[in-house]
C-alpha cells in the first residue's frame, strides 16, 4: 500500500478517535482503558465508535488501573498499589490514544508491533513484576525535565535518529530500491509526509500530563490541517483492508 494512502485513511480513524475524546472531555469523562479493541468501525455510517465503559470515571475521580503499555507515566503507581490514588483527568486517555499511534508508526518502521517504553529493552521471558519495574523506572527517567529545562520526547528531535527512522521506512516502502539516490529522493518524502506525525505523537506522549496536549487541540495538528484528509479514498482504503482480512 502506498504510504500516501495509508496515512490518509490513518488520519480519518485516529481524528474520529480524537472527536471522541474530545466529547468526553467535554463531558468530564475518563475513559480509562484507550485501546483499539475499544473503537469499532460502522460500516453503516462510516464512523468509528467508541465502545465499553465499565472503566470509565468522571473527571477528578480515582483513576482505573490499565495496562502498562498504555498507562501513562503517572499511572503506574497504580501498578504496584492498587490502594494508591490518581484523580482521573483526561491527559490519561490522550496518552493511551499516543501509544497506539506510536504502534503503527513502530510497524511501519520496522514491521514490529512496539509500544513506547523509553527506549528500554526488555528481555523475553522476563516475568510480570520485574517487567513493570524496568518500564516504572524507564517511566521515572522519562518524566524528568531536561538540564534546560525542556522534556524529553517519545521521537527525540535529533537529526541522526530521525533520518535513521525515515530511511527505514523508505526502505522497506521500496525494498527492491538499490539507486543510493533514489533512495535520498525517497526518504526525503517520507521525512516531508511522517514529521507531523511524530511531532503529534510527541505531544500525546508528553511526560508531563499538565502540558500533554487536549484532544481538541490535536485536532488542529498540521498532521490533519497540512493536507486535508480524502474521505474517500480513506474510506476504500479501509474497506479493501478489512475485506482482504
Amino acid at each position: 500500500m502506498d504510504l500516501n494512502e495509508f496515512l490518509n485513511a490513518y488520519a480519518f480513524l485516529i481524528k474520529q478517535q480524537l472527536q471522541a475524546l474530545a466529547h468526553l472531555e467535554n463531558c468530564g469523562v475518563v475513559f480509562g482503558n484507550i485501546k483499539p479493541s475499544r473503537f469499532l468501525f460502522d460500516i453503516n455510517t462510516n464512523n468509528l465508535k467508541l465502545i465499553n465503559f465499565e472503566q470509565a470515571v468522571k473527571r477528578l475521580d480515582r483513576a482505573p488501573v490499565i495496562h502498562e503499555e498504555q498507562a501513562a507515566p503517572e499511572a503506574f503507581k497504580l501498578l504496584f498499589n492498587d490502594q494508591a490514588f490518581l484523580p482521573a483527568t483526561e491527559a490519561l486517555d490522550i496518552y493511551a490514544l499516543g501509544q497506539q499511534f506510536y504502534r503503527v508508526l513502530s510497524r511501519l518502521e520496522t514491521g514490529q508491533d512496539t509500544f513506547f517504553s523509553h527506549q528500554t529493552h526488555i528481555p523475553k521471558g522476563t516475568d510480570r513484576q520485574e517487567r513493570l519495574s524496568i518500564l516504572s523506572q524507564a517511566m521515572e527517567d522519562y518524566i524528568k525535565p531536561n538540564a534546560d529545562n525542556s522534556y524529553k520526547q517519545a521521537f527525540p528531535d535529533n537529526e541522526a535518529s530521525r533520518h535513521r527512522f525515515f530511511r527505514a521506512i523508505a526502505k522497506r516502502c521500496h525494498p527492491q530500491m538499490s539507486d543510493q539516490e533514489q533512495l535520498d529522493a525517497e526518504t526525503q518524502k517520507v521525512q516531508q509526509q511522517l514529521t507531523p506525525a511524530l511531532e503529534l505523537v510527541n505531544q500525546l506522549l508528553h511526560p508531563n500530563p499538565d502540558l500533554r496536549i487536549k484532544a481538541s487541540k490535536a485536532l488542529e495538528s498540521p498532521f490533519f490541517k497540512d493536507k486535508p484528509i480524502n474521505e474517500k479514498q480513506a474510506l476504500n482504503t479501509i474497506n479493501q483492508t478489512t475485506s482482504d482480512i
